[in-house]
């Protein structure tokens, strides 16, 4: 059964090119000027699972602010890896204090070239937290790095996991 199902995962996975990210972020806009530093777990519909972070800094409008959230992105790149590199992100963020405490929303979408395969993959992030009062929209660039003693692969393991049972 567990063979079976692990077969139908592996033939639909193929199919489908999408990564999903999620962590911390803590960001700081002080003037004109905006800052980021994320760091979260990433996972592709390959099985290939990983801890990546990004630094990035833009231009934006808006109100000084700092905000603390969890953030979650999607894009439609194919291997967690395609997400390493150069990326740009357009996006906004309010802070409204609810009942005395400093909530922070903020959204991004976001482009990611490759220029290995000469292809861009496109996501959207979406954040939830602690914030100054204001708003704020930023264009920004960004790095996004791999810590690659973090990376393995889910479909390796379970096949690796099947085998040992099997052998018993």
């Amino acid at each position: 059964m567990l063979y079976n199902l692990y077969k139908y995962y592996q033939s639909t996975q193929s199919k489908v090119d999408a990564t999903y990210s999620r962590g911390i972020n803590v960001s700081g806009s002080p003037s004109a000027f905006s800052f980021n530093l994320q760091g979260g777990i990433s996972i592709d519909t390959k099985g290939n699972v990983a801890i990546q972070g990004t630094f990035s800094g833009g231009v934006t409008g808006g109100s000084p602010g700092a905000s603390i959230t969890m953030y979650q992105t999607v894009t439609n790149a194919s291997n967690i890896k395609n997400l390493e590199g150069s990326g740009y992100q357009i996006g906004g963020s309010v802070g409204v204090p609810v009942y005395g405490v400093p909530l922070a929303v903020g959204g991004d979408f976001n482009i990611i070239p490759d220029t290995k395969l000469n292809k861009t993959y496109f996501g959207v992030t979406s954040n939830i937290g602690f914030g100054t009062s204001g708003g704020e929209f930023h264009v920004e660039w960004g790095e996004t790095v791999t810590w690659n003693q973090t990376q393995f692969n889910v479909f390796d393991v379970m096949q690796k996991i099947y085998i040992k049972i099997m052998e018993w």
